[in-house]
């Protein structure tokens, strides 16, 4: 299913704004992840953030397809992180045209397990 990205921003006809989701998704292992979204100068900026309370490595998958009237992409980040201690990690990002729907999926291995972190986070970027 495809996210259309609408803000108030879009709505109103003003500038930058962020998306505002349900929030990230936390683990007990002590870290929470979820995706930030800004919109700027008609492109939309969409990032995998991780923050852990404790140094944290592990591997990630960023998958992004888009549709918008110009055509349609597929993209594909991961690999291994390694995350500090207290401290916001990017761990994927991707630009596209503002007018775009999205699908997205965010996915963190870490500790011997998987977390879906493909939540919006409740700020910017």
């Amino acid at each position: 299913m495809f996210k259309p990205v609408l803000t108030l921003a879009t709505l109103l006809g003003l500038g930058t704004l962020t998306l505002v989701g349900a929030g990230a998704t936390p683990s007990p292992d002590g870290f929470s992840c979820g995706v930030a979204s800004e919109r700027q100068q008609g492109l939309l900026r969409v990032e995998g953030k991780l923050t852990s309370s404790d140094a944290l490595s592990g591997d990630y998958r960023f998958t992004l397809q888009s549709k918008s009237g110009g055509g349609s992409s597929s993209i594909s980040q991961g690999g291994g992180f390694t995350a500090p201690a207290g401290k916001e990690t990017t761990l994927g990002s991707v630009t596209l045209n503002a007018d775009a729907s999205y699908q997205l999926s965010f996915t963190v291995s870490a500790n011997g397990k998987s977390y879906d972190c493909s939540g919006d986070l409740p700020r910017r970027l």
